[in-house]
């Protein structure tokens, strides 16, 4: 049976140790065990709050428990990277692992490694048109594309196309050395996606001295600030395989799951990426007729990893 790629849309700090010795204590205060000795069962009820007893030497649902609590509770505030909540939880790890004895291996004599680099706009930047000054973060938002990025003073702005009509893009040499701008693609009831292939873009016009795609009007509530301010953190010194999909139903324009189902087995072959918006109902409700509709053609839904071992 062949193969294709359903693509659904839909912790910062390494700790190394040698170790040293056996296990000791949790959190300092913590209730003593039992004085037979025996280790505390898991409630049946899980509680909100949970404070366990000293952890034993021998590994058990309880200890476990104990320390996902912790490392769970509301006070870490999540462990996304690059925020002070990550290292919390990184260091709580770390005074655990001093106390039990493990002896540093990380780097310049730490528990850590440092596997990420953190890039962020400066705080000096502007952007005008024609001496106009564009507010960041509310008329504009930059995305980051890496080490790869161009400077654009004073380049000019062309009109390159609309994503509703990739095969009118203009052509990569009517752009290079100038800003691209793009309109977002839109359905009949005028609503346009703001999901955008940066991918395909930068590969469509890789001489542009940038890209500006127009999809700000069309993000909904709230989408825009969960990125303000935010560091863009990524892997130090890993290069990233892009891949692109062949098949898109448009599904993000709610056509109706049967349109989404027709519009994908008709263009789907073996190796295709489907790229699909499973925040859409209709998306979702196509999913089992889709499967059907493939293993009909004996082709197999796998994850891109596996499409390309």
């Amino acid at each position: 049976m062949r193969a294709i790629s359903l693509a659904a849309r839909c912790a910062a700090l390494t700790l190394l140790g040698a170790c040293a010795s056996a296990s000791r204590t949790t959190e300092e205060g913590a209730p003593a065990p039992s004085s037979d000795g025996a280790v505390t069962a898991v409630p049946s009820q899980l509680p909100l709050k949970y404070v366990g007893p000293r952890t034993r030497p021998v590994i058990s649902a309880a200890d476990m428990m104990t320390r996902l609590y912790v490392i769970a509770d509301d006070s870490m505030m999540g462990r996304s990277a690059a925020t002070p909540y990550n290292a919390k939880g990184a260091l709580y790890i770390e005074r655990e692992v001093r106390r039990l004895g493990l002896q540093p291996a990380g780097e310049n004599g730490t528990y850590f490694q440092f596997p990420l680099d953190q890039r962020e706009l400066d705080p000096t930047t502007s952007l005008s048109v024609a001496g106009k000054t564009v507010a960041l973060w509310t008329e504009f938002a930059p995305r980051d594309q890496g080490p790869g990025g161009r400077a654009f003073d004073g380049a000019t702005v062309i009109y390159a196309g609309s994503l509703g009509a990739p095969q009118k893009l203009l052509p990569p040499s009517a752009v290079a050395g100038r800003i691209a701008l793009v309109t977002a693609a839109k359905d009949s009831a005028g609503r346009g996606n703001f999901n955008v292939n940066r991918l395909q873009l930068t590969t469509h016009f890789p001489d542009a001295a940038g890209i500006a795609v127009v999809t700000m009007d069309y993000m909904p509530p709230g989408y825009v600030e969960q990125f303000r301010g935010t560091a863009q953190v990524l892997p130090k010194g890993i290069v990233f395989t892009c891949l692109s999909y062949d098949v898109d139903p448009r599904d993000f324009t709610d056509p109706g799951s049967p349109a989404i189902v027709s519009a994908t087995l008709a263009a789907v072959r073996p190796g295709s990426i489907v790229s699909l918006h499973c925040g859409h109902e209709g998306t979702v409700a196509a999913i089992a007729p889709l499967l059907a509709g493939l293993h009909a053609r004996k082709l197999r839904p796998v994850t891109c990893s596996e499409l390309f071992a």
